[in-house]
């Protein structure tokens, strides 16, 4: 697919620049800073980047110790998203994973409904009580105008190859003035700006697109929606983000530390004690340095609520 003008701000000036990802550059766009991945491939080429490894052995994403973590981070998102709400509401979450955010708000009394791409995923996600769990993309699906009072795209938006068509659908199906909340990784962070193509949130060619701040809320006021709140601050990513990302300018294999918690590598002892030495004696130089960015606003994520303006 041949992208003629940026998504975020519509402006048709933009550079070339390389990604660090053979075959495939960034094309960025020169007023809102908004980027995307140069070529992008087609769906059949892109689902060989989304294999067993990506979502895990059994379903189980991380080793033991890291899907704690998940799960608590999944439970305190789940208590803000539902004093959002106020009372029971119907949830839509694109891109639901294995469920596990969807799980926390059914239990909250909220009526949940996820898409999700992977049916190894969507598998595990069905086996919850008090979901419905659908595999067919958004624009597919057959929910009436004004469906939901909230719907949840978590690190999702950026994978899709339309965003804007996504967000429009989505207009349609929230129920006036129904919340969007939305998170994808912040190009315009200093993270993005000093690793470059070290940066663990770049992720090609998995994400299509690569927003700042700008164009992301310029996108989201053409479609509909009247921004609420925009955070940069994320205990879940932020940290590990620049921990990662340290790691890559040291060590190889690229997000090593991130594949050994994932399970998708068979290193040596010896490899696997380096990265963990040096993830000791960064992890705080790596979180310091997540918590100044966020407090200058140019924090590694970008997290917005949105109303459905009326």
């Amino acid at each position: 697919m041949t992208i003629e003008a940026c998504p975020g701000c519509e402006c048709q000036e933009f550079d070339h620049k390389p990604s660090g990802f053979p075959g495939f550059r960034l094309s960025n766009c020169r007023r809102c800073g908004t980027a995307w991945t140069t070529p992008q491939l087609c769906p059949e080429e892109l689902e060989s980047y989304y294999n067993h490894d990506y979502y895990g052995p059994d379903n189980v994403k991380f080793v033991k110790p890291m899907e704690m973590i998940v799960e608590w981070m999944n439970r305190v998102r789940a208590r803000q998203l539902h004093r959002l709400l106020k009372a029971q509401g119907k949830v839509l979450e694109i891109g639901c994973g294995r469920g596990l955010l969807l799980e926390q708000l059914a239990k909250m009394g909220h009526e949940c409904t996820g898409i999700e791409r992977s049916s190894l995923a969507a598998a595990r996600a069905n086996r919850i009580s008090g979901l419905q769990i659908l595999t067919q993309p958004l624009e597919d699906s057959e929910f009436v105008e004004g469906s939901f009072d909230l719907v949840v795209q978590w690190h999702v938006l950026e994978h899709l190859e339309n965003p804007n068509h996504i967000l429009k659908k989505i207009h349609r199906v929230l129920k006036s003035e129904g919340y969007l909340v939305l998170e994808v990784p912040n190009f315009s962070s200093l993270q993005a700006g000093i690793f470059s193509h070290w940066w663990f949130h770049l992720d090609i060619p998995r994400h299509l697109y690569h927003f700042s701040m700008d164009g992301l809320i310029r996108m989201l006021k053409r479609n509909g929606f009247t921004v609420c709140r925009v955070s940069t601050f994320s205990l879940e990513q932020g940290p590990f983000g620049a921990l990662q990302s340290l790691l890559n300018f040291w060590i190889h294999p690229t997000n090593g530390l991130y594949a050994i918690l994932k399970r998708e590598i068979q290193i040596s002892a010896f490899r696997k004690l380096t990265h963990l030495g040096l993830c000791v004696a960064l992890s705080l130089p790596a979180t310091a340095f997540a918590g100044i960015e966020a407090a200058v606003g140019r924090g590694a994520v970008l997290r917005i609520s949105a109303r459905k303006a009326i």
